[in-house]
């Protein structure tokens, strides 16, 4: 049967957590099931979010959510008790806490243990509790006394102190050394074994650097649970304790024993090793003296094997490293993005770009929406004769309605991190993703652009999200207002931090007025040639060598009565400009007509009343090439010496001193 206080604490659960909001004045604009708006703490604009279905709360700003206790808790900074007398507008029942059998907001957590931290005088300032759910996971939390009988769970203006405090310092006066490991648990364990042992309250990473004045004068060994922040935390403890103990040594008991991940020195124990096995590892040890930096290493050191980038598609998209193509809007980076993802899908190359490589692909479209993307896919697939089941589970398409982002600014602009990272790194991992595309990247933040603090505040986030997790990342970037040119790294918008952060850089350009006229490339329609350029080196390539595309427009066959043309997509396929470079041969036989002349004794000539004698129309004639191509061969020739201007005597038109083309023999083509 239920105490007076449980019944007090269901009768505040009971309460719907829109008629809190509703009470409060909160205004939150209706969405299903779901009402969202600007969070009451942080600001923003929908962020903060209810459902009126399962009565709690989320704030993706202050990464904070719960019930409605937990709301009151949050938004009046109270305690427990105080928010329930708010919701339930009752004081509490008789002044009794009553018994708290389950974990704070965790129904299903069931307690199996307490560790009572005490003063000096074994007076009990707080406990740490452990609960357990049916499937055997293990959560802690913290309670101190209410001085009523009962429980407040907070911390607040309570002393901290080491585990066991009074045996400590009962060892510490008996000039003992002293195990420092992590967790109660594991100090009773090493107690049990006859080791001078503590810790601190709240886990990994907690030390307080109050704690270490204590051990002034004093052996002090540091034993690391068996994984990366229990590591990071013997390295925290020591280095607080630098320049205090008399001696420090660091353990690692993974060094000496096969402990698996997250194994303790109670693990240890447990698979019957003693502790005279404990000091015969210690006395190995050398005194730690400085902090171990894992990123420092002597270049002189062989380094045995050292293993080759991870390329995925060209020189496109690597693992861990961050890549990013600059366009203009409308110039064709999502039509190229999707081909390219397309290639690494199938893993065959239909971007003429080679694939190291099948990979997987998550295409985060922050801009446009399902319906759109599936049209780009669709015409992709179409225009090429792929099987959709060819793609299936190797491009995953996440096109969230929410726009989640990396960072935003918080009061007073600090930079308060989003969850868009926290939700990539779990799709990354459940999904085996190889490369990310975050489309663009304007949307995965809502900090100032042109704040290079700021925008290196991203950028490290999207480079950390490449190595952490060893994907390439993707993020295209619209490009400044005014011309871009090939090959600008600077042409993107914003800080230059976005451009120097990511390594592969790309520039995709439109086909300019010139490099038309050289291909024969009409002016209606170089808009739908682009040029794709690195922008990490300092000078882009010639044109003709550069990387086209050519954009096409794919019918989806979709049209209906309203619609009967239905959607026509843009797609990019691999263009090449036409070989701008004649054979020997071929170049040294329009040459050997050139100096024999016509066969009515009149020569060749570049001027422009020539008429039949104008030298491009031999060269066409030999070549069958268009005209502009023809008219830059002799151009060329020209310009490089190999024909010259001169004059003679034409017997046609019996004039002197008529012009005409030599060749000059000593600079004909070999």
């Amino acid at each position: 049967m239920p105490t007076p206080y449980e019944d007090w604490v269901q009768r505040a659960r009971d309460v719907t957590i829109e008629s809190e909001i509703l009470r409060r004045g909160i205004q939150l604009k209706r969405q299903g099931v779901e009402r969202v708006g600007p969070c009451p703490r942080c600001g923003g604009t929908d962020r903060f979010a209810i459902n009126t279905i399962k009565n709690v709360f989320n704030c993706r700003g202050c990464a904070h959510g719960g019930d409605v206790i937990e709301l009151v808790e949050w938004l009046d900074n109270c305690e427990f008790s105080e928010a329930v007398e708010t919701l339930t507008h009752e004081p509490k029942p008789n002044g009794q806490a009553g018994p708290q059998q389950s974990a704070p907001g965790k129904p299903h957590f069931s307690m199996t243990a307490t560790f009572p931290y005490e003063d000096e005088n074994g007076k009990l300032l707080f406990q740490t509790v452990r609960w357990e759910d049916p499937a055997g996971n293990k959560d802690y939390s913290q309670r101190r006394p209410d001085g009523k009988g009962g429980w407040v769970n907070s911390l607040a203006g309570v002393r901290l102190v080491p585990f066991m405090l009074p045996e400590l310092l009962e060892d510490l006066k008996a000039s003992k050394t002293i195990v420092i490991v992590e967790g109660e648990k594991c100090v009773l364990e090493c107690r049990r074994n006859g080791l001078c042992a503590t810790t601190n309250p709240m886990g990994a990473g907690k030390w307080p650097d109050v704690f270490s004045k204590l051990f002034k004068g004093h052996d002090v060994i540091v034993c690391a649970d068996n994984d990366q922040p229990g590591r990071d935390h013997i390295q925290k403890v020591a280095k607080s304790l630098l320049g205090l103990a008399k001696r420090i040594r660091v353990l690692d008991l993974a060094k000496f024993y096969a402990l698996e991940e997250k194994e303790d020195i109670y693990d240890w124990y447990k698979a019957g090793n003693v502790t005279a096995d404990f000091w015969e590892i210690v006395e190995q040890l050398p005194d730690w003296t400085h902090v171990v930096d894992e990123d420092e290493w002597d270049a002189g050191d062989e380094p045995g094997f050292i293993n080759p980038r991870s390329w995925l598609l060209g020189n496109q998209f690597c693992r861990g490293f961050v890549s990013s193509v600059v366009a203009a809007g409308g110039g064709g980076k999502t039509s190229l993005r999707i081909l390219q993802f397309v290639s690494m899908a199938i893993g065959r190359s239909l971007c003429g770009q080679h694939v190291f490589r099948r990979s997987r692909v998550l295409l985060v479209s922050l801009e446009d929406d399902r319906d759109e993307i599936q049209r780009r896919i669709t015409a992709v697939i179409k225009h090429y004769k792929v099987d959709r089941n060819e793609i299936k589970g190797w491009l995953i398409v996440w096109t969230p309605k929410q726009h989640p982002k990396f960072a935003f600014a918080g009061k007073g602009r600090q930079i308060v991190v989003g969850d868009l990272g926290k939700e990539l790194r779990e799709k990354i991992n459940r999904l085996k993703i190889d490369v990310v595309s975050l489309d663009p990247f304007i949307k995965t933040h809502s900090l100032k652009e042109n704040d290079n603090t700021e925008m290196d505040f991203v950028c490290d986030m999207l480079t950390a999200l490449s190595i952490e997790c060893n994907v390439g990342v993707d993020s295209p970037h619209h490009v400044h207002k005014g011309q871009i040119e090939p090959g600008n790294a600077d042409a993107g918008r914003g800080a230059s931090g976005v451009r120097d952060a990511a390594r592969l850089v790309h520039t995709l350009c439109p086909m300019d007025e010139k490099e038309a006229q050289k291909f024969d490339i009409s002016e209606g329609t170089r808009r739908y040639y682009v040029r794709l350029d690195s922008a990490k080196t300092n000078t882009a390539p010639p044109s003709e060598k550069a990387e086209w595309f050519r954009l096409v427009s794919v019918p989806l066959g979709n049209a209906t009565a309203e619609y009967p043309a239905g959607d026509h997509i843009q797609v990019a396929e691999p263009w090449k400009p036409p070989d701008l470079e004649l054979p020997v041969d071929v170049q040294n036989k329009i040459l050997d007509h050139i100096e024999k002349g016509m066969p009515n004794g009149q020569r060749y000539s570049n001027a422009s009343k020539a008429t039949d004698r104008q030298a491009w129309k031999l060269v066409q004639f030999v070549t069958k090439k268009a005209e502009r191509f023809c008219r830059r061969v002799v151009f060329d020739w020209l310009k490089d010496g190999v024909l010259t201007q001169g004059s003679y005597h034409d017997p046609i038109t019996r004039k002197s001193g008529v012009t005409c083309l030599y060749v000059d023999n000593a600079k004909r083509p070999t």
